[in-house]
């Protein structure tokens, strides 16, 4: 007994090094939820199933939101119509909107090592139910982007639609609101992700 109590406290030594050295560099706020209590008895504790608590997981970090709360959504005249006689605003299912490496871009980051077991038919089954509301943030260099223009608003023949919104939840622990990042360069925060994930695999 004495042994598996050593070896579970070890377990969980290396959960708290795992934290401290390759999640918290790029989260500084992130915090393991119940990682401790995921020690199963009586099971050999070598690995441990957990996720991170969303409160300020994102504050300090690329991906942190600093807006006014102020968007705007691009449509069509057809699409505007819709929206009038709906009363809504449509979200869509992300693996049937324009961009077809929405969510698969970042992800394929880890696909080069079998230790994050990346696989594409589980990445597809999650872009066909997983589901988003298509907004920029408003300000003068979003309203006048020829490129959403172009794409999005009917090569400027369409309209958009500028909302204030003030996004309310009673359990704010289970609710995230970040900025997306794009191209090769918003891709550094999970590569060095990947780099401390394999550097603390090969370490300890």
């Amino acid at each position: 007994m004495g042994n598996e109590n050593d070896s579970t406290q070890e377990t969980f030594e290396k959960i708290v090094k795992f934290e401290k050295e390759v999640i918290k560099p790029i989260f500084p706020n992130a915090q393991f939820k119940s990682a401790w209590g995921n020690l199963m008895i009586n099971v050999p504790p070598n690995s441990f199933n957990s996720k991170l608590y969303y409160r300020k997981l994102l504050e300090n970090t690329n991906y942190e939101y600093d807006g006014d709360g102020k968007y705007i959504h691009y449509t069509t005249l057809i699409g505007l119509k819709l929206i009038l006689e709906s009363g809504f605003l449509r979200i869509s299912e992300i693996g049937n909107i324009s961009d077809e490496k929405e969510l698969i871009f970042a992800a394929s980051v880890f696909e080069d090592n079998p230790l994050f077991q990346f696989d594409p038919e589980k990445f597809k089954h999650l872009k066909e139910n997983l589901f988003c509301l298509s907004l920029c943030q408003s300000n003068e260099a979003t309203k006048h982007n020829q490129l959403m223009w172009e794409v999005y608003g009917n090569k400027g023949k369409g309209v958009i639609i500028e909302l204030g919104l003030e996004l309310n939840k009673q359990d704010p622990d289970f609710f995230l609101l970040g900025k997306i990042q794009y191209g090769e360069e918003g891709l550094k925060p999970i590569k060095d992700l990947k780099s401390l994930v394999e550097e603390f695999s090969n370490t300890h």
